[in-house]
C-alpha cells in the first residue's frame, strides 16, 4: 500500500547540506584525539581558533560535496518509506547513512588506512541520512 506523505525532502536536504562539512570535521578530528588515547588531551586557544577558521570553508565545501549525495539518498529512501512502513523511522535512515559513509570508506580506500577520515565519513553521512527525514511524514488516511 502506498502512504501519502507529507512534507518535502527540500529542507532536510538543504540543512544536512549545510551541516555535512563541519559534522565531518568535527568527528574526524574527534576520532584523531581518539586514537592519541592514553595520552592527555588537550585543547588550547590555538587549536580551536584553527577549527574556527576551517569551520566556516568547510559550510562552503561541505555543502558543494554533500548535496547531490543528499538528494539522491532522500529521494530513494522516500520512494523505498512511501511503499514499506519499516523504511520510514528516523533511526532506519541513520543507520542506511551510516551504512553508505562507512561503503564509502571502504571504497575509497580510507579505511583502514585513515580510520579517522573513515569515522569523520561515517557520522557525517548517518547525520546527513537524519536530517534528511527530518520534515517527512506518512500518513495512512490520505
Amino acid at each position: 500500500m502506498i502512504m501519502q506523505r507529507t512534507g518535502s525532502i527540500r529542507t532536510g536536504v538543504m540543512l544536512a547540506s549545510i551541516v555535512a562539512g563541519p559534522v565531518f570535521i568535527v568527528s574526524a578530528y574527534a576520532a584523531s584525539l581518539y586514537l592519541t588515547i592514553p595520552a592527555p588531551v588537550v585543547l588550547d586557544a590555538n587549536k580551536i581558533i584553527a577549527f574556527a577558521l576551517v569551520a566556516v570553508p568547510a559550510i562552503a565545501l561541505g555543502f558543494i560535496i554533500a548535496l547531490v549525495p543528499n538528494c539522491v539518498g532522500a529521494a530513494l529512501m522516500t520512494a523505498l518509506a512511501e511503499r514499506v512502513e519499516f523504511a520510514r523511522p528516523p533511526l532506519v535512515w541513520t543507520i542506511v547513512g551510516a551504512g553508505i559513509g562507512m561503503a564509502l570508506a571502504l571504497v575509497f580506500k580510507v579505511y583502514p588506512t585513515e580510520p579517522e577520515l573513515a569515522f569523520g565519513l561515517t557520522i557525517a553521512s548517518a547525520i546527513s541520512a537524519r536530517l534528511c527525514r527530518t520534515s517527512l511524514d506518512w500518513d495512512a488516511a490520505l
